[in-house]
Order: C-alpha cells, then structure tokens, then sequence
C-alpha cells in the first residue's frame, strides 16, 4: 500500500511555506504539481489513493491538507524542514491540529543549517 508523506518547510517559529519559499538551502527534488481541488478529499478517496498502484504520495504546501489528513489517521510520514529564521507571522502547521503521536525516525542537517527532522505518524 502507498503511503502518504507530508513534506513541508517551516521556519524555527513554526510558519510554514510551499517549497519555491523556503529559506534554506535549495533541493534538488523535481516537483510534479498535481490537479488541486476546491472540495476536500473524502476518507474513502484517500484510502482509494492509498490502495492504488504507484508510489508514495508526497504532499507539500498544503497545511490544511495536512492537518485534515493527520485528523483522519490518513498521515503516515511528515517530513519537516525546519529553515534557522525567525518569520514572525504566517500559516502555523499546528495551529488547530488534532492531537497525534510522532515518532522519530531520520534526521538530517544541511550545511546551512536546516534541520530536516521525519516522523512516522500513529
């Protein structure tokens, strides 16, 4: 089964920005912009998604996506690079956000000193 894997880039306040703002280093990822929707996801399309063939399913950018899928049990990685800068004010991942166990299973620090911390989730 596919996992879902939140990745998102936040300053040390815990603001949170899509990748092509981030403050840190820049990564050499290829991003693939997906259809986006005004309507959530229903659990049942999530599990579908779940369920399909493919790879993992990588979300960034989307904090209320996040949240959403961390409130159904639907998170199963989240992948936070925190950038070393104070943003003062903007979109909070955890403002609001259900009650969930993480646990910590990589860590990796850049040379600018960007801490990219993954937790399983549940």
């Amino acid at each position: 089964m596919r996992k879902i894997i939140a990745e998102l880039f936040s300053s040390l306040d815990g603001v949170v920005s899509a990748p092509q703002h981030r403050h840190g280093p820049t990564s050499t990822r290829r991003w693939a912009v997906a259809p986006s929707s005004s309507s959530p996801l229903t659990a049942e399309q999530v599990t579908e998604l779940k369920q399909a063939p493919g790879g993992d399913i990588v979300v960034t950018g989307s904090v209320a996506l996040v949240q959403a899928l961390i409130r159904h049990g639907a998170l199963d990685q989240l992948r936070l690079i925190t950038d070393p800068v104070l943003l003062g004010e903007g979109t909070r991942l955890f403002d609001g956000a259900a009650p969930a166990a993480l646990r910590l299973v990589d860590t990796h620090t850049s040379a600018t000193g960007a801490l990219s911390a993954t937790y399983a989730v549940g």
